[in-house]
């Protein structure tokens, strides 16, 4: 069988298709799951109305209920326990992402 000069590689329909939908920087992969994320955005309010969010949330939140949770973050981070629970906890029962990262720079 005679090989020709140009392989069936270089020919081939589907080979060209995935050289043109092929773009620097995207994925062809990408799921459509991925593709309606949101992407976090930093907060660009003033810092007077970050704080006053807070304390908005510090007042109506169930302080006990919050301390017991970032205990359980202090009891997990002196061992060697998963710290992915107990975090989760502490901020379901509405801790900040703050007050959990002093729990563990304490420890």
């Amino acid at each position: 069988m005679p090989h020709s000069s140009r392989s069936t590689w270089h020919t081939s329909p589907t080979v060209a298709r995935a050289r043109r939908a092929a773009r620097i920087g995207t994925s062809r992969f990408a799921s459509p799951v991925a593709a309606a994320r949101t992407s976090a955005r930093a907060d660009s309010t003033s810092p007077e109305s970050r704080a006053s969010r807070t304390a908005a949330l510090r007042a109506g939140r169930d302080s006990a209920e919050v301390e017991s949770a970032l205990a359980e973050v202090r009891a997990a981070a002196e061992g060697d326990a998963n710290l992915l629970v107990p975090m989760r906890a502490a901020l379901r029962a509405q801790a900040t992402v703050g007050e959990v990262c002093q729990v563990l720079r304490d420890e």
